[in-house]
């Protein structure tokens, strides 16, 4: 059910913001350091989607009753400039404006959905997670975390009975010049999830 919403939000990002204001809207995994961001193909600004985990409600969600789940997930918001702070601005006006996008968000549950989606609780946080290496980098770089609730509309066996998730990555490795040296851009890393009902 998790990896729906994944999928529930980053659709929802990416049809938030122009393509001019952010270029790329990706799915994220792993810790979001200097070394990493050297390997990561996405353009800047970038919002890249996590998902941290999930708990069962306490009782004051949105959504309540057998199967309910309580997303825990995280935007990483990028941008890029030569001048630190200008980037920093940049990175947190993005942050501002995912903040309320988020906070206006009723998603609308197709009557065939297999999930349930909420809208995302109140307590959606904002924070500068600048360091020096990633500074050195050109780059700015702060983080909306949220908690969504969600749940199955289908019985729990038969729900996962009829999800099928394939999981295509793609590596584009650096142009190697005749030379010998390596020219052109950094590895490049890129994940689609696809969804769809397995054939019989």
């Amino acid at each position: 059910m998790s990896v729906l919403l994944m999928g529930t939000v980053k659709a929802f990002v990416r049809g938030a913001f122009a393509s001019a204001d952010v270029v790329d809207v990706e799915y994220y995994g792993g810790e979001f350091s200097s070394d990493e961001v050297a390997v990561s193909g996405f353009k800047a600004p970038a919002i890249l989607i996590a998902g941290l985990g999930w708990t069962r409600p306490r009782g004051h969600e949105r959504m309540v009753g057998k199967g309910c789940r309580v997303c825990h997930m995280a935007a990483f918001v990028v941008t890029s400039n030569n001048n630190r702070v200008e980037r920093m601005l940049a990175a947190q006006r993005l942050a501002e404006q995912l903040d309320l996008q988020l906070t206006t968000w009723t998603p609308a549950n197709a009557d065939d959905a297999v999930i349930e989606v909420a809208a995302p609780e109140d307590d959606i946080r904002c924070e500068n997670v600048y360091n020096k290496k990633i500074d050195a980098k050109g780059l700015a770089l702060w983080l909306v975390t949220w908690r969504q609730c969600i749940k199955p509309r289908l019985p729990l066996p038969q729900l996962y009975e009829l999800l099928g998730i394939d999981i295509v990555s793609t590596n584009v490795l650096p142009h190697i010049s005749p030379e010998g040296g390596e020219g052109g851009d950094p590895i490049a890393v890129t994940h689609e999830i696809l969804f769809q009902p397995p054939t019989a």
